[in-house]
């Protein structure tokens, strides 16, 4: 091995998720690799509900494994008109404490020798692999942008920063209520959540975590909490914790790299854009195998940069029809009709990450297919014909 595969320096701004799956990506790979993140502890504040695929457990490892609180084997997806569609597997989904998932990473960085600077904000940065932290610039053979979406370097970046929404969660003890266990349910209401969802993950009979994305934030979070109680009838409850942050739903930056640079993450709009998840994202950028030598490992982590880009945008065209508020009734009457070509039965999931791969496979059902053709032609607005073609043809093209 030479010199230079060893002395390859590089510096990971963020030590989220994304930033530290790659800091241990590059640390394994024989990279030198320093993390600088911003805040004085590693996993606050709070943004994330923590609601992952099993796969992605698996390919981050024990560390997540560590970090499990709950499996869930259901997903419900509703919407306000009154469909319903049931997602299953075993597990389907399973939540993680993402505050535990972000130190137990962050001690694997630093077990394979990498260091974590906290309280250390990146003030300036360019193309040249050269960042500046408290008025000191400290050059790097390659700089990872792991930041968030809402950081102010985004702004200086050479991309559009991508669509974000307001998320809110808060952790819900109920008193006269009892919540199904095993199930999560999303639901599509423009009252609550005008382009997005809102979600209940049970935590037991009497906890949850209830949450919603929102375009509107003027609207107060305890405003939105109480209409979600209302509608499944919880009377009495109690709020014990409250967090969240901006959802990121796309577009993916449409170029990754710039000299030194690479941009990932939230800061280059690598959501998944149907739901905002990104721990996904971020696990499978950074999975092994790992390479043999640094220079090796930045090729191949550009290379898989490259290829999730695609898929998101894929995701993007999913989600423009899921979300658009001109859409939402038209999205309700299509989920209904897909339920009723299913007669009740839940659609087996077996990669809930693949929000492409859900859509191709329910599109293959003939009788799906029809009723979701006849279910948008009988909407008769042509803007939401337009919308649907063209983002079916951004579907298939991207």
């Amino acid at each position: 091995m030479t010199d230079e595969h060893c002395n390859e320096k590089i510096a990971v701004v963020g030590a989220g998720v994304f930033g530290l799956l790659a800091a241990r990506y590059f640390l394994n790979s024989d990279c030198n690799v320093v993390v600088y993140e911003e805040h004085a502890t590693i996993g606050l504040p709070k943004h994330c509900t923590g609601i992952v695929s099993k796969e992605t457990i698996e390919f981050i490892g024990d560390a997540a494994r560590r970090c499990v609180v709950k499996a869930f084997e259901r997903i419900v997806v509703e919407h306000e008109l009154g469909a319903r569609l049931i997602l299953e597997g075993k597990p389907l989904a399973v939540l993680v404490d993402r505050v535990c998932l972000e130190r137990e990473l962050a001690r694997e960085v630093e077990r394979l020798g990498g260091q974590i600077e906290l309280e250390s904000r990146v003030e300036e940065l360019d193309p040249m692999g050269r960042i500046t932290i408290a008025g000191t610039t400290r050059s790097y053979d390659r700089v990872v942008l792991a930041f968030g979406g809402s950081s102010n370097l985004s702004r200086r970046l050479w991309y559009k920063s991508p669509r974000g929404i307001r998320g809110v969660n808060f952790l819900v003890r109920v008193h006269d209520y009892g919540f199904r266990e095993g199930e999560i349910h999303t639901v599509l209401d423009k009252s609550v959540a005008p382009g997005f969802f809102y979600w209940i993950v049970p935590l037991n009979k009497r906890e949850a975590i209830v949450g919603y994305g929102s375009e509107n934030w003027s609207e107060s979070p305890q405003s939105a909490l109480s209409k979600i109680c209302r509608t499944w009838g919880i009377d009495s409850y109690e709020v014990l914790e409250v967090y969240g942050g901006k959802i990121l739903t796309g577009p993916p930056a449409g170029r990754l790299v710039n000299g030194r640079l690479i941009v990932t993450g939230d800061a280059a709009g690598l959501t998944k854009p149907v739901t905002g998840g990104g721990v996904y994202v971020a696990a499978i950028t950074s999975r092994k195998p790992f390479a043999s030598n640094c220079s090796s490992a930045l090729h191949a982590y550009k290379r898989r940069l490259e290829g999730v880009r695609r898929r998101l945008a894929r995701q993007h065209a999913i989600s423009r029809i899921i979300h658009d508020s001109q859409m939402h009734y038209v999205v309700g009457s299509v989920l209904r009709e897909i339920a009723s070509s299913l007669e009740g039965r839940p659609l087996h999931v077996e990669r809930f990450d693949e929000h492409d791969e859900i859509v191709k496979g329910l599109a293959r059902n003939p009788l799906v297919l029809s009723r979701v053709l006849r279910s948008v032609l009988r909407a008769g607005d042509p803007r939401s014909i337009a919308l649907l073609v063209y983002s079916s043809l951004r579907f298939l093209l991207a």
